[in-house]
């Protein structure tokens, strides 16, 4: 989706798509992993790393959990900072699904965004004191302390 890439190339600060293929098959699992290098090299470097191949950990309470009643079908989930899911699908998008999926994305950078606004920090040392201003929604606060 052209756009929600775009979206993600805007806001790399503070959203990223992470991918993760479950195989629980030990036999398939293994020959996913020998053409891993294939699967990685169709995505940027950048989101290499972000592109994992996993066997174990998702246990059928977590299948459960996320809602994952299909292993044959893909999944898409907005999970906030605080990993939480706020918004999910499965399967081939329909009608407005795209739509509504980048909508989410974009409220959730909007959160971000105010929660690192809101959290700037500026720290200034002097003679072993560590001064910090901290911006509330209040105003600005000062804080001070030896380091």
């Amino acid at each position: 989706h052209p756009e929600l890439h775009a979206l993600l190339a805007r806001h790399a600060a503070v959203a990223q798509l992470v991918e993760i293929n479950h195989e629980p098959n030990t036999l398939k699992y293994y020959l996913l992993r020998l053409f891993a290098y294939r699967l990685r090299g169709a995505r940027s470097p950048e989101q290499q790393a972000r592109y994992f191949v996993v066997r174990r950990g998702v246990t059928e309470r977590i299948r459960t959990l996320l809602g994952l009643a299909n292993s044959r079908v893909g999944y898409v989930y907005l999970v906030d900072a605080e990993c939480r899911i706020r918004w999910a699908a499965s399967a081939r998008p329909e009608g407005d699904e795209k739509a509504w999926m980048v909508k989410g994305l974009k409220k959730l950078i909007d959160e971000a965004a105010k929660t690192q606004e809101m959290g700037k920090v500026s720290e200034k040392r002097n003679d072993g004191v560590v001064v910090t201003e901290k911006e509330t929604e209040t105003g600005p606060s000062v804080a001070a302390g030896t380091a």
